[in-house]
């Protein structure tokens, strides 16, 4: 007997209307925006509307910091969502669509064979497409674009035996948004202000980020006036910034990442931030020195304290800057022995509370005749304060949160990744050296084996 499995949006239905509960981006400039300036927009003057990378302005504005690292790049496949699922479902991603939001239906546990999609839009335009099923899934992928109504879309899947039907509702947005459509050599700002001028700033990758750590640097950059609507398209070369990062920052409306509605995917990091100043000097890789008599650590998901520091602590920059109430923060490491991991603001009340170090202060040398000996493990050819990587033997390594197998497995570090060894000297446990790492290009901390009884896993470097 066929089946006929007719399935309304199983778990999840989109709601009635789109909420949005994302924090708004944060303001640019003191000036508000007043019902007077909006209410008679004066004219927008003719603008030369292309983007080209080079022709831009390359001095960098007063506010806007030309040097920034980040981590938390997108990499590898997510969890599969059907797996949780052991009978017929549809799961839609993200729970809630904005307009040109890509989203994905997706049908769990069903019949491998063909699947017939059938999309009507809200104004009854229909379209249809033939999908394919794997490992009794299919997934159908969708992305609502400006010129297209907002509202219910309904999608009909049928199967062999099987049918579903569910719908979506997209929504517009509430605020402004940065369009970059690379293929078709177009960018999109749409939901600024009404005649507001916008800068948009081209970063690239860096080479001038210190320690390896993985950064951009401002190429140019070019101002822009919206239009009466507070929208504008302008022309880039087709593919010309895959590559590279674009960002705005409006006069009223902040600073707004390309990309925005997946900004979920990558670190955020800011490039102008309110009323905050512009940072005191610091710049990714940087050493820098607690100089206030109290001073915390913060955690960005939360932005709570967490962690005391002491006047005198000496802290690696890492990652940022990063705004939070008109303040910018900085991801830091300790230099020292002692483990930590967080943000810092640089200002309380208008005071630093750290300073950039030119040198550092010279590091204790540890007493190598205190290294332990290790039965069952090759001799050590690492020290204490010396950069080392992966060896070419190990395809990749296990970091854990303490020496011994027995600890969590932390990370993995793929062979050829450099390493810092930290300052304390190694501990012998499970037949093998562990030593403190840190790993500069991906911010990580822990503990890893040297080797076995056979190889080395780790190499000196000069």
């Amino acid at each position: 007997m066929i089946r006929k499995f007719l399935l309304l949006a199983f778990g999840l239905i989109f709601l009635a209307g789109c909420s949005h509960d994302s924090p708004a981006a944060p303001a640019a400039t003191l000036k508000p925006v007043t019902e007077a300036s909006l209410e008679v927009p004066s004219p927008v003057p003719t603008q030369d509307l292309a983007f080209d990378q080079d022709h831009l302005n390359q001095i960098p504005p007063d506010e806007i910091i030309a040097e920034i690292a980040y981590f938390g790049l997108p990499g590898g496949g997510g969890d599969n969502p059907c797996l949780s699922e052991n009978k017929p479902a549809t799961i839609i991603a993200p729970s809630e669509v904005e307009i040109m939001q890509e989203f994905t239906v997706s049908v769990c546990e069903i019949p491998d064979g063909d699947v017939k999609v059938r999309i009507t839009q809200p104004d009854g335009l229909v379209t249809e497409s033939i999908e394919k099923t794997w490992n009794g899934a299919v997934a159908v992928s969708y992305q609502v674009g400006l010129s297209q109504p907002m509202g219910h879309y309904q999608f009909q899947l049928t199967g062999v035996g099987w049918e579903l039907s569910t719908s979506v509702e997209v929504c517009d947005a509430d605020s402004a948004r940065l369009f970059i459509e690379s293929a078709e050599g177009k960018i999109t700002f749409y939901h600024f202000q009404p005649n507001e001028k916008v800068r948009l700033l081209l970063y690239e990758s860096s080479q001038s980020v210190k320690d390896h750590l993985p950064g951009l640097s401002l190429k140019g950059w070019k101002e822009y006036q919206m239009d009466r609507t507070g929208r504008l398209i302008i022309s880039v070369r087709p593919n010309s910034i895959n590559s590279n990062e674009i960002v705005s920052v409006g006069a009223y409306s902040g600073q707004v990442p390309r990309d925005w509605l997946y900004s979920y995917q990558f670190e955020s990091f800011a490039i102008a931030c309110g009323r905050g100043v512009k940072p005191i000097g610091i710049h990714p890789g940087d050493y820098v020195q607690v100089i206030a008599d109290q001073a915390y650590l913060v955690q960005r998901n939360t932005w709570e304290n967490f962690q005391p520091l002491n006047k005198g602590d000496i802290l690696q920059v890492r990652a940022g800057p990063f705004c939070h109430d008109d303040a910018f923060y900085w991801d830091v490491t300790c230099s020292s022995s002692d483990y930590c991991d967080g943000s810092i603001s640089e200002l309380n009340s208008g005071a630093p509370l750290v300073q950039v170090l030119k040198e550092l202060p010279p590091t204790p040398t540890p007493d190598l005749s205190k290294i332990p000996s290790c039965p069952g493990a090759k001799p050590t050819r690492l020290t204490p304060n010396m950069q080392a990587k992966v060896s070419q033997v190990a395809t990749q390594i296990s970091m854990r949160a303490q020496a011994g197998m027995d600890a969590a497995k932390v990370h993995v570090i793929a062979s050829g990744r450099l390493v810092n060894i930290l300052a304390e000297l190694p501990v012998c446990a499970d037949g093998a050296y562990w030593w403190h790492i840190f790993v500069p290009e991906k911010g990580f901390e822990g503990w890893v084996r040297e080797g076995d009884s056979q190889d080395y896993w780790i190499d000196p470097l000069p």
